[in-house]
C-alpha cells in the first residue's frame, strides 16, 4: 500500500488529467443515454396519449367490406370507436392566398384519449367542447392565422366547401410532436369531407380507426394487446392496413425521436472512445515509463504477480475514481439538456437519470480501462532487471497478442454501439471508421519515422539527436502521433458529416430544384393545368403518372410480407419496405436525377405480347432481396401486371423531381388508373404564389407544395439537431484539448534528457530554438494533417454507404485544422524551451536519480 500511494503521489498532476479526461468522456455518455432511456419511459407512459387510443388501424385508402367485417368480429363489441381523415390540401383565404394544410377530419367521440385547449374558450366566448364543433366550422392554430393574417370568425375554403374558423388551438391531442409535418394541421368535421370534393380517385386520404376497448377482464394488458394486433395483422391481407396499439409505443413522436437520440448517441460513444483513448495513452505512457522501477522492484526479489497487481490496483483506483466523477457531471448536465432539449422541441423529459445508468457507468468506466490496460498490463511481466542497465530494445508484448488485445477492444466498442443504436451499419461504420483510423495513423506515424531514419545521415547532427531519441522512445511517440492523429480524426469527421446532411438538401451545382410540386393530378385535368400554368408565363414540368399496386409474386412465388423480428434498425427499415404498396411510373428516358448503375435502360414501348421490362432504384431492389432478371407481378386494382427487373438506377432524392422506386416500361400501364404529379421551376416568390392561389381556386382537389417552405422546414429540423450536436460536440472538443496536453506534455517530457544534452553541449538558443520549432510543428502537422485526411475518407466511405450525395469537402475544416496542429506544434515548442530552461547540468543528473 505505501508503494501504491507514493506511486500515486509521484504524478499526481498526470493522475488529475487521466481521472479529468475519462469522467468527462463518460458523463457525456450517460447523461445521453440516461435521457434516451427517461424518454423512451415517458414515452411508454404516454404511449395512449400519443396514440390517441388504445388501438389505432389506418390505411391509405377507404376499408373494404371485407375489412370492415374483420374489425367487427375481432375488436371487442364494446369498445368506443371514432373515425378520422387526414390529407394534406391547400386551404385559400380569398383568391390571392392560401397555403398547404394537414387536414384531420373528425368523427364524433374524438378525442378519446387527450384533448384541445383554446384561446376562444379560455376567452369565454364557447364552451371548447367539440360536442359544439359543427359542420362548416374549421379548428386552426396560431400560426396559420399569423401567416394568412386571418382572425377566428374569418371564411376559409378547403376545396369546394367553405368553412368559418371557429377557434385557435393552443395544444391538440397526441401533443404538438411532428418532427417533420410538411403543414399545419386544422381540423373540420368528418361529415364535411364528402362536400370538400377532394376525395377523388387516386386521392391520397389516409383513413385512421381509434378505438377504446372496455375496461374489464384484463382487455387492456399488454399481452391481450399484443395478441388483438397479430390476430388482425394477420387478417388483414393488405400489407398497407397498418395495426397499432399503445404499448408498441409507434407515435411518429417515438420513430422521429428515435432517429436523432441514435445519432446523439452515436456522438457520445465517440466522445466516451476518444476519453478512453486519451486515457489509454496516458496509461500506456505511464508504464513505459515505469520500466525501471518494475526491474528495481524484480531486482529486489517482488514476484510478477506482486508488480502488476499494483498497477492494475492503481487503473482500478482511479477508473473508479473517474467514474464517480463522471457520474457526478452527468447528474448536473442532465439538469440542463432537458432545457435545451424543450426549448428546441417543446418535449418534456424527466431529468432524473435512472439508477440502471450509474451503475451502467460504472462497469463500463472500470471494463473499458482495464481493456485498454491490458496490453501494458501484460508487458510488465516481461521487462527483465537488464532495463537498469539498457533500454528495452523490443516491446514486452509480440504483434500477434496485440493484435488479439485490439480486436477484442474493437468488438468490445462495436457491441456497445450495436447495444445504443441497435444498427449493425451505423455500428459498424463508427467502430470500424475509428479504429481503422487509429491503426492506419499508427501505420503513418512508423512509416514517416522510417523516411526520416534513412536520411538521417543527411541531417544535422541535432535532428539526428532528436531521430535518435525517437527511435530510443518509438513506442511513446507513436502513440503520441496516433494520439494526436486521433484527436484530430473525431474533431474532423462530426462537421464533415453535418456538411454530408446539408448537402443532401442543397442545390447541386448546374441542377435547379423547382419551386413548386403538384400532385393528385388527374389525368383529364393535364391539358386544362397546363394551359393555365403556360398563361402565368410557366410551364409544367415533368408530368409523370403514379399508379398505386401491391406486389403479389416473385417468379410465379407468393411474395409474403416480412413478418419477421425488428431487433434491429436494419431489419425494421428493411420489413417497412417489404411490407409497404408501391408507387409504379412509366417514362421513355432517364430524368436527369436518375443514373443508370446495372442493366440496361429499355428503347421504346414494350412489345405486343412481351414482358415489360422493370427499372428499380438500386438500394430499394436489395432490400426486397430480389435479383436482375426476377419477374415481378403486381396487383394494380385487381388487374394483375407483370415485369421483368433489366436495370437498377440510382436516385437522388433531394432533387425534389417526381421519383419512383419502380419504372415500367411505356405500354404496360397505359390504361391503369393513375393520377400525376408535376413540377413547376423555380420562379420569383410573388409568381410561385400567384400560381399556386390560382391552381388552388381552379383544382381544388390538386396539391400544391411549395418546396422553399418544405426545404425551409427542414432546414429547421437539422438546425434543431445541429445545436444538439454542437453541445455534444463541445464537451467531445474539451476532451480533445486535455488529450492534447497529455500528448504534449508526454512529448515534451520524453526529449527533456535530449534537450537539456544539447543544451549542456554548448548548442546555442537561437537553434535550439528553431530546432524545438521545426521538430514538434512538423510532428503535430503531420499528425494533425493525416487525422484530417483520415477523415475525409471516412466521411467518403460514410456518404457511400449511407446518403451517396455529391459532397465536396469543406476548406474551412482544412484551415482550421491545419491552423490548430501548427498551433499546437508552436505552443509544444515554447513548453519544450520553457522546460528546457535553467541549468543543463543540474536537471540531466536530476534525471538520472
Amino acid at each position: 500500500m505505501p508503494l501504491f500511494l507514493r506511486l500515486l503521489k509521484h504524478k499526481r498532476s498526470a493522475w488529475l488529467s487521466f481521472v479529468s479526461i475519462y469522467a468527462l468522456g463518460l458523463s457525456v455518455f450517460l447523461v445521453v443515454n440516461g435521457l434516451a432511456k427517461n424518454f423512451q419511459e415517458e414515452i411508454r407512459v404516454k404511449s395512449k396519449e400519443l396514440l390517441e387510443a388504445d388501438l389505432r388501424v389506418h390505411a391509405r385508402r377507404p376499408f373494404t367490406g371485407a375489412e370492415e367485417g374483420i374489425l367487427s368480429r375481432l375488436v371487442p363489441g364494446e369498445s368506443r370507436k371514432a373515425e378520422v381523415g387526414g390529407f394534406l390540401s391547400m386551404l385559400r383565404a380569398g383568391p390571392d392566398a392560401s397555403r398547404l394544410v394537414q387536414v384531420k377530419a373528425i368523427s364524433s367521440g374524438y378525442p378519446m384519449v387527450g384533448g384541445f385547449t383554446f384561446a376562444g374558450a379560455s376567452q369565454g366566448r364557447w364552451s371548447g367542447r367539440l360536442e359544439d364543433f359543427r359542420s362548416g366550422e374549421m379548428l386552426v392554430p396560431r400560426e396559420l392565422l399569423a401567416n394568412l393574417r386571418l382572425d377566428i370568425g374569418d371564411s376559409v375554403s378547403l376545396g369546394n366547401k367553405t368553412f368559418v374558423i371557429k377557434d385557435e388551438y393552443k395544444t391538440r391531442p397526441g401533443g404538438n410532436f411532428e418532427f417533420w409535418e410538411m403543414g399545419s394541421r386544422v381540423y373540420i368535421p368528418l361529415g364535411d369531407m364528402p362536400a370538400t370534393g377532394l376525395e377523388q380517385k387516386g386521392s391520397r386520404i389516409f383513413r385512421y380507426r381509434f378505438y377504446m376497448l372496455p375496461e374489464n377482464g384484463g382487455i387492456k394488458d399488454a399481452p391481450y394487446l399484443k395478441a388483438l394486433r397479430d390476430s388482425l395483422e394477420a387478417a388483414f391481407s393488405d400489407p398497407e392496413v397498418d395495426v397499432s396499439v399503445y404499448t408498441d409505443s409507434g407515435s411518429d413522436l417515438g420513430r422521429s425521436f428515435n432517429m436523432v437520440t441514435a445519432f446523439l448517441k452515436m456522438l457520445s460513444l465517440s466522445a466516451f472512445l476518444l476519453s478512453a483513448v486519451g486515457a489509454a495513452f496516458f496509461f500506456r505512457h505511464h508504464l513505459v515509463g515505469e520500466r525501471k522501477t518494475v526491474a528495481v522492484m524484480t531486482t529486489l526479489g517482488a514476484s510478477r504477480r506482486s508488480i502488476v497487481g499494483i498497477y492494475v490496483a492503481q487503473n482500478l483506483f482511479l477508473s473508479l475514481l473517474a467514474a464517480l466523477i463522471g457520474m457526478a457531471l452527468a447528474r448536473v448536465w442532465s439538469a440542463g439538456l432537458p432545457l435545451l432539449i424543450h426549448k428546441l422541441y417543446a418535449i418534456d423529459i424527466p431529468s432524473d437519470l435512472p439508477w440502471s445508468t450509474f451503475f451502467i457507468g460504472m462497469a463500463l468506466a472500470v471494463c473499458t480501462s482495464l481493456l485498454f490496460g491490458v496490453t501494458g498490463f501484460a508487458g510488465l511481466g516481461r521487462i527483465p532487471p537488464a532495463t537498469l542497465i539498457k533500454p528495452l530494445e523490443s516491446a514486452p508484448l509480440g504483434i500477434l497478442p496485440r493484435i488479439g488485445l485490439f480486436l477484442a477492444q474493437g468488438a468490445f466498442f462495436f457491441a456497445l454501439a450495436f447495444a445504443d443504436s441497435r444498427s449493425w451499419l451505423l455500428s459498424g461504420l463508427s467502430v470500424g471508421a475509428m479504429g481503422g483510423a487509429f491503426l492506419l495513423l499508427a501505420a503513418m506515424g512508423w512509416a514517416i519515422f522510417k523516411v526520416c531514419w534513412m536520411v538521417r545521415n543527411r541531417l544535422g547532427y541535432a535532428i539526428r539527436i532528436v531521430l535518435g531519441s525517437i527511435r530510443w522512445g518509438r513506442e511513446k511517440s507513436l502513440l503520441a502521433f496516433a494520439a494526436l492523429g486521433f484527436v484530430a480524426f473525431t474533431s474532423c469527421l462530426v462537421p464533415q458529416l453535418q456538411d454530408l446532411i446539408l448537402n443532401e438538401i442543397k442545390v447541386p451545382k448546374g441542377r435547379v430544384i423547382p419551386q413548386l410540386f403538384l400532385f393528385d393530378i388527374q389525368e383529364e385535368q393535364l391539358g386544362g393545368l397546363d394551359s393555365l400554368i403556360r398563361s402565368r408565363g410557366q410551364a409544367l414540368v415533368q408530368p409523370s403518372p403514379m399508379v398505386r399496386a401491391r406486389l403479389e409474386r416473385v417468379n410465379g412465388a407468393v411474395f409474403k410480407r416480412d413478418e419477421g423480428g425488428k431487433t434491429t434498425v436494419e431489419d425494421r427499415n428493411r420489413q417497412q419496405f417489404r411490407n409497404r404498396g408501391f408507387n409504379l411510373s412509366y417514362r421513355d428516358t432517364l430524368s436527369d436525377a436518375e443514373t443508370l448503375v446495372a442493366g440496361t435502360f429499355w428503347k421504346g414501348r414494350v412489345p405486343d405480347g412481351a414482358i415489360p421490362e422493370v427499372s428499380m432504384e438500386k438500394e430499394f431492389f436489395k432490400r426486397l432481396k430480389l435479383k436482375m432478371g426476377d419477374t415481378l407481378a403486381f396487383d394494380v386494382q385487381g388487374v394483375e401486371v407483370q415485369g421483368r427487373i433489366t436495370s437498377l438506377r440510382q436516385v437522388r432524392w433531394a432533387s425534389f423531381q417526381p421519383n419512383f422506386f419502380v419504372l415500367f416500361q411505356p405500354g404496360a400501364l397505359d390504361d391503369a388508373p393513375k393520377t400525376f404529379l408535376g413540377t413547376v421551376k423555380q420562379i420569383p416568390d410573388a409568381e410561385a404564389e400567384d400560381i399556386q392561389n390560382r391552381v388552388s381556386e381552379a383544382y381544388p382537389n390538386m396539391t400544391i407544395m411549395n418546396l422553399k417552405d418544405v426545404i425551409g422546414r427542414t432546414v429547421e429540423t437539422l438546425g434543431k439537431l445541429t445545436w444538439l450536436v454542437r453541445f455534444l460536440s463541445g464537451f467531445a472538443l474539451l476532451i480533445g484539448l486535455a488529450i492534447l496536453w497529455l500528448v504534449v506534455d508526454a512529448l515534451v517530457s520524453e526529449n527533456q534528457r535530449t534537450i537539456l544534452l544539447l543544451r549542456a553541449l554548448g548548442e546555442p538558443r537561437a537553434k535550439l530554438a528553431r530546432l524545438f520549432l521545426a521538430h514538434y510543428t512538423g510532428f503535430c502537422a503531420a499528425a494533425g494533417l493525416t487525422g484530417y485526411f483520415l477523415s475525409l475518407a471516412a466521411a467518403y466511405l460514410i456518404n457511400l454507404a449511407v446518403w451517396q450525395v455529391p459532397w465536396i469537402p469543406s476548406p474551412g475544416i482544412f484551415l482550421v485544422c491545419a491552423g490548430a496542429s501548427l498551433a499546437v506544434g508552436v505552443l509544444c515548442s515554447l513548453y519544450a524551451a520553457y522546460r528546457g530552461s535553467g541549468q543543463p547540468l543540474r536537471g540531466l543528473l536530476s534525471l538520472s536519480r
